[in-house]
C-alpha cells in the first residue's frame, strides 16, 4: 500500500514539474521617456519582437527587452 501511494505521489510530482512554461503573451513598449510605442503579441518573446520589427519598431532585441514589458 505504501509503495502504491509513494508511486502515485511521484507520478503527480513529475507531471507538475514537467508542465510546459507558458511564454506566450503581449509586450507593451515605451521609449526611455515613457512614450507609448506599441504592443505586440506572440507565442514567445522572439515572435513578439519580430512582429514589432516588422511594424517599424526600430530597436534591437536588447532594446526590446529593455523598453518592452510583458503584460
Amino acid at each position: 500500500m505504501k509503495k502504491i501511494l509513494f508511486g502515485l505521489i511521484c507520478i503527480i510530482a513529475l507531471s507538475i514539474s514537467c508542465k510546459k512554461t507558458d511564454t506566450s503573451g503581449c509586450w507593451q513598449c515605451e521609449d526611455n521617456q515613457g512614450n507609448y510605442h506599441g504592443e505586440w503579441c506572440g507565442e514567445n518573446e522572439g515572435e513578439a519582437y519580430n512582429k514589432a520589427k516588422a511594424s517599424n519598431y526600430g530597436g534591437t532585441i536588447e532594446n526590446f527587452r529593455q523598453y518592452c514589458k510583458k503584460k
